[in-house]
């Protein structure tokens, strides 16, 4: 089940939203003030990444973050979904990175522009498998990391999210 969600989400996802800044310490880490309502940007399917692929980098870029993240996979077409209905419309999750060509959003952001270009280059969106729904028990208690060589680059616990949860409101 697992490879054929994953097979539909490349070949019918229609968008990747993100959510910046919702976790304190990210936040203080680019010296950012916390938001008071979520930023969401988005990235278009050209950056989907298979697991196992290349990141290729287009360009020379001075700093290439990354950071893990909690996919939230929707199964179904949703819109103005009531928050008592949300989690009916997840049909799975899974492990992804968000690349992000740091020197292009710390321009971007000082001219007010969206983070597109720092976050949206093709295969800057690695994605794993996608687990169904019913074997994450609590999306809002797991602990996330990357190893790259064996060195921890990037861990967040999920349950010390700064906003709501977009998924559950909490």
């Amino acid at each position: 089940m697992a490879t054929s969600m994953i097979q539909r989400l490349f070949k019918q996802g229609t968008k990747i939203v993100g959510v910046g800044l919702n976790y304190a310490s990210h936040a203080k880490e680019l010296g950012n003030a916390l938001p008071k309502d979520p930023i969401v940007f988005l990235k278009p399917t050209s950056s989907y990444l298979e697991n196992g692929g290349t990141i290729e980098i287009p360009h020379p870029l001075d700093s290439l973050h990354h950071e893990v993240e909690l996919a939230v996979v929707i199964g179904q077409k949703a819109r103005d979904v009531p928050e008592r209905l949300a989690m009916n419309y997840i049909g799975g999750y899974a492990l992804a990175l968000d690349m992000t060509a740091r020197e292009l959003q710390v321009s971007a952001m000082a001219s007010g522009l969206p983070c597109t270009l720092a976050k949206g280059q093709d295969t800057f969106t690695p994605i794993s498998s996608v687990l169904p729904k019913a074997m994450v028990l609590d999306p809002n208690n797991l602990e996330l990391w990357l190893k790259v060589w064996l060195l921890m680059l990037s861990c967040h616990k999920l349950r010390c999210s700064l906003l709501e949860s977009p998924i559950t409101g909490r």
